[in-house]
């Protein structure tokens, strides 16, 4: 078994319209605390959101409350919401655990590739990683992308950075 993500450095706005758009996707939000929230066609994503939950009608579960506790059991792909300010932008991840998966429902990895597809087009790769006391050796990754919002924050002076990890710097392009 192996679990999915697609990692890239994205802004809020970016991601709220890439959900809302989505064709035919249920979305729950999740806020801080664990709480569900479904979401209607074209709504926001509420601004204390942690994460979406995204699946299909056509092979998710649709009770929130087993959903959040065990996603990809019921076929629902995780977002991991990027937080942003002047200074940093943290990384975004969609993800789909397949331990999270069960003999009975096994769409939860059908539902990340439908997610993934529409969003690696939205992305520019690759994307640069530095050691923060070492930046002159930078490798580029191009299975992590990135959006314009993203680039824009970096060339005003914000921080990629990846949430828990204090040494390591991405960007557009290798520092000079």
């Amino acid at each position: 078994m192996t679990d999915r993500s697609l990692q890239c450095f994205t802004t809020l706005g970016e991601v709220d319209d890439f959900v809302t758009g989505l064709d035919g996707a249920l979305r729950i939000a999740i806020g801080r605390g664990g709480h569900p929230t479904s979401l209607e066609p074209g709504a926001r994503i509420p601004t204390d959101a942690t994460a979406v939950l995204l699946g299909f009608p056509d092979v998710s579960d649709v009770r929130p409350t087993s959903i959040v506790q065990n996603p990809g059991q019921h076929a629902w792909a995780r977002l991991v919401l990027p937080v942003a300010d002047s200074e940093a932008l943290t990384m975004t991840t969609l993800d789909i655990r397949t331990s999270w998966l069960t003999h009975d429902n096994p769409y939860g990895l059908s539902v990340f590739d439908r997610v993934a597809k529409q969003l690696r087009p939205r992305l520019e790769r690759p994307t640069w990683a530095w050691s923060v006391s070492n930046p002159h050796f930078a490798k580029a990754y191009g299975n992590v992308g990135f959006t314009e919002g993203a680039a824009d924050l970096f060339d005003r002076g914000a921080a990629w950075m990846q949430e828990g990890v204090s040494n390591v710097r991405y960007g557009p392009s290798a520092p000079t």
